[in-house]
């Protein structure tokens, strides 16, 4: 038997990439040079293909994140065969607005990426909408006392209370599928050099 829990809505997507000093500086010449954002450099295929990379998730030197928002509008939802188990707001899992919870939920304040010496760390966000992620539980006697969902509070220093991970009896869930429209991308530059 299979149960099937969907995440609706809104959520972000960051590559955590640490880009040598030298490059980086060279970048940030080519930045103010032109007058451009980091966007428009680090989500240009052709100026990111000058440093040797296809797409910005290749410069990803420690991997991928995906969290998705607790918030009102975003859903979450856990079926059985056509038969709805359970639809929640996905901000009734943050435990700060939360009086009694209802589910197995573990929290972390803050998620931080150290800094690299002579690196400057950046993160490159995209804003996402649509079915965030589809997860499927394989089991012969569902146990929603199993079920556990881990939340973040802040990426860095930007408050963003998030759902970062599901685990069912002490397994993570691996994300089956998504259908996503990125709707925005940023940069966030972390741990700055100072001007010397």
């Amino acid at each position: 038997m299979a149960v099937v829990l969907n995440l609706f809505g809104e959520g972000l997507r960051c590559w955590v990439c640490d880009i040598p000093l030298a490059q980086f500086q060279e970048m940030l010449a080519i930045k103010e040079r032109h007058q451009l954002p980091w966007e428009r450099l680090f989500f240009d295929f052709d100026f990111i293909k000058h440093y040797g990379f296809d797409h910005w998730s290749e410069m990803a030197t420690r991997g991928e994140h995906r969290f998705f928002a607790l918030k009102k509008n975003n859903s979450i939802e856990l079926k059985e065969n056509r038969k709805m188990l359970f639809k929640i707001d996905a901000d009734e899992l943050d435990l700060n607005f939360t009086l009694f919870p209802i589910f197995q939920i573990s929290v972390e304040e803050n998620i931080r990426f150290p800094k690299l010496p002579g690196m400057q760390t950046i993160l490159l966000v995209e804003q996402e909408t649509g079915c965030f992620g589809k997860f499927e539980i394989q089991t012969s006697n569902f146990d929603i006392n199993q079920l556990q969902f881990s939340t973040l509070h802040a990426i860095e220093s930007y408050l963003y209370p998030a759902l970062v991970a599901i685990n069912y009896a002490g397994e993570n869930l691996q994300l089956v599928s998504d259908d996503l429209v990125v709707r925005g991308t940023g940069v966030m530059l972390l741990h700055e050099e100072e001007a010397p």
